[in-house]
């Protein structure tokens, strides 16, 4: 039997940017069908104390621990951030346990440590990635997540097949709605961060959603863009977005610069390598 995993989630204990425990995020993962999740707060990654309490608080859903690092390095167009997952046993504990801002350290740490790395959500920021990934790679590269749209899949695939990069789906969840949105199916069960990421750089695993999570996002995120359309074939502005019921900012701007917050079911059953040009189903 598989086992289903959420590579990237925050909780409200240790990433500013999420309001909800992580005990409830895990009870909701679990209740949506999950079997395990990785917790990669901001700059922090959970001891074995704190992960041993979650699944003693939370049975039935396995805690794997990780972290999310901002990245900074002048490249190309100039300096950038982007952010890289890290799934590992084996970092220093707690605060800032990764050297940041160095991709030669964090590419150092990981082949000492076994670690494995995850460029999240590519082009969310810019269309440019802040360092060379012709110099160091990630092991992994999100295809699919709630920062990444359908509009990026050709070129998150094509970029995955040039480096050697796998291509994974996690939701990125910051809120309760969100969870469970896309995971990873691994073909055998995993225990330790370890044997996780050797799964995952093996490619033994498909890429999954969870469907009525998958069409609420659908139905939140396409009337916000419609919205923000119209707007903008107005030559309106957010501020005339949030006076006509946009709830948020960030569906508008995303619109503006060509993209999509909308899920995306072309990623289920895939494996890889993922060809640039799969085809949509229909959103």
């Amino acid at each position: 039997m598989g086992m289903k995993i959420d590579l990237h989630m925050h909780t409200a204990e240790h990433s500013k940017c999420c309001q909800i425990p992580a005990a409830e995020m895990l009870r909701t993962a679990r209740d949506r069908g999950l079997d395990g999740v990785v917790i990669t707060d901001h700059h922090y990654h959970l001891t074995e104390p704190e992960r041993a309490e979650l699944e003693q608080a939370v049975p039935g859903i396995c805690v794997f621990r990780g972290i999310e690092i901002g990245i900074c390095e002048s490249w190309g167009q100039g300096p950038a951030w982007e952010d890289l997952v890290i799934v590992s046993e084996h970092p220093w504990e707690g605060k800032d346990p990764v050297p940041s801002e160095d991709p030669a350290m964090l590419a150092e740490y990981a082949r000492r440590t076994g670690a494995l790395t995850i460029l999240a959500h590519p082009f969310r920021y810019h269309r440019h990635l802040a360092f060379d990934l012709g110099l160091y790679a990630p092991d992994a590269v999100e295809l699919a997540s709630s920062n990444v749209g359908p509009c990026v899949f050709a070129e998150v695939a094509a970029m995955a097949r040039k480096y050697d990069m796998k291509v994974v789906a996690d939701t990125d969840a910051h809120s309760l709605n969100l969870v469970g949105l896309y995971y990873v199916e691994l073909d055998k069960p995993v225990r330790t961060e370890t044997d996780l990421a050797r799964a995952i750089r093996a490619g033994d695993y498909c890429l999954g959603f969870h469907e009525p999570t998958l069409q609420a996002r659908i139905d939140e995120v396409r009337p916000q863009e419609d919205l923000a359309r119209r707007i903008l074939a107005q030559g309106g502005t957010l501020e005339n977005f949030h006076a006509q019921g946009g709830i948020h900012g960030c569906f508008f701007t995303r619109v503006a610069e060509g993209s999509t917050y909308l899920p995306d079911r072309r990623i289920k059953g895939l494996r890889n390598p993922v060809e640039p040009t799969t085809q949509p189903t229909d959103l």
